[in-house]
């Protein structure tokens, strides 16, 4: 699923970025993959809500919440890591 969020009409540099939720009710655990596209802080405020949702959400699932949640966050981090660098070298 892509995501296109923010003003369309900004000067700012556009990004995007793909990150995963996990969404975890006992027995079923669901991991989905989405990716947005937006200035930097956009995409900030978005990964900020995919981490939250994560957090809150991902743990639930037996046995699969509980190994993907962690991984996720991990992968998730890291393409948020690559972001920051991105965005840096156009600022």
């Amino acid at each position: 699923m892509t995501t296109s969020i923010g003003s369309g009409g900004s000067d700012e540099a556009r990004f995007t970025l793909r990150i995963s939720k996990v969404t975890s009710m006992i027995i079923f655990t669901r991991k989905a993959t989405v990716t947005f596209t937006g200035t930097y802080r956009d995409l900030e405020t978005s990964y900020r809500n995919v981490l939250v949702y994560n957090l809150l959400l991902g743990w639930w699932g037996i046995p699969f919440g509980v190994i993907w949640t962690p991984i996720v966050l991990a992968q998730n981090r890291a393409a948020f890591k690559k972001l920051r660098e991105l965005a840096a070298g156009k600022a």
